[in-house]
């Protein structure tokens, strides 16, 4: 498993636990199952887990040194050094009763966010933030550096972003789908819910929580969330599909079989006028494409 940042790696090797960071590994526990392991976004801590002959897990938490989490308690996520230590609570069966944060190993500052029913977990880029869906309340909770939860939506939401996971360190005032219907809404910094967007196909939004770029009824559009009343600004129309740079400065798109490139508010140019059998987006930047078994590449023209 690699942290967030790319800094560190934690791997079993012959049935013990290591983590490589800065150059070198180190041996952090043996005999430890491979079902639950988490990483701190910056490689600084790792949770895990040990089974014993009767199948119970028991948790714990190594940030320099191992430190118990204790039964029936096994590691979700953690926040840098530890300092959060996100976890599921499991009964005799080795099922879930609950979704849970707490500081560090400090059983007191314990909070529930979710029953045994909990879904579309998303953690902002320092995991110090959540919103986690409560299946049993049918609500997505809000909570914030291990404090209580507070309702945000009275839905389940996903974030416009690979992985479900932000890069941006704030969850508030940035976008995600409503997961009931095809709506994109923004949430407040005060917990109240925006639309935007209606009768959404597919959307993408920049790595800044800012921007986003999404197509309704094969009309193409940007929203520029940065501004204080966002409105919705045409790019192209009869379109099938797109793809977005990292900071959606640049949109790739399928028109009538070709595949055209939009910068800014500028004029749409062509890129090729044949749809590739194959494309990505490199390096968040440039759009490679296949044609005739050649590999081409744009970075907007």
């Amino acid at each position: 498993m690699i942290s967030k940042d790319g800094s560190a790696v934690a791997y079993f090797a012959d049935d013990e636990l290591y983590l490589y960071k800065g150059g070198k590994s180190q041996k952090l526990a043996s005999e430890v199952s491979s079902r639950y392991l988490v990483i701190a976004p910056d490689g600084s801590a790792v949770g895990y887990a040990t089974e014993d002959d009767e199948g119970k897990f028991k948790g714990y938490v190594w940030d320099g040194k191992e430190n118990e989490l204790g039964k029936k308690k096994v590691p979700y996520a953690l926040s840098k050094g530890a300092s959060l230590v996100y976890y599921l609570k499991l009964d005799d069966s080795n099922s879930v009763e609950s979704f849970n944060v707490q500081k560090k190993y400090n059983e007191d500052t314990k909070n529930k966010l979710a029953d045994a029913r909990y879904s579309n977990i998303i953690f902002n880029a320092d995991n110090t933030q959540i919103l986690v869906y409560d299946g049993e309340a049918e609500k997505t909770f809000y909570s914030e550096n291990g404090g209580e939860k507070q309702q945000a939506f009275k839905y389940s939401v996903s974030a416009i972003r690979p992985a479900n996971t932000y890069a941006s360190k704030n969850l508030k005032n940035a976008y995600y789908y409503n997961n009931s219907d095809d709506k994109i809404v923004r949430l407040t910094n005060k917990l109240e819910t925006v639309t935007v967007a209606t009768k959404v196909s597919g959307a993408q939004l920049s790595t800044d929580g800012k921007t986003f770029v999404f197509l309704r009824e094969e009309k193409l559009k940007k929203v520029d969330g940065s501004k204080a009343e966002p409105e919705a600004i045409d790019l192209d129309s009869d379109v099938s599909s797109f793809g977005c740079t990292e900071d959606c400065s640049t949109v790739y798109y399928i028109k009538d079989g070709e595949i055209f490139a939009k910068k800014g508010t500028g004029d749409s140019k062509r890129v090729t006028d044949e749809e590739p059998g194959y494309s990505a987006l490199y390096n968040g930047k440039t759009f490679l494409y296949s044609l005739d078994d050649a590999l081409y590449s744009s970075t907007g023209d």
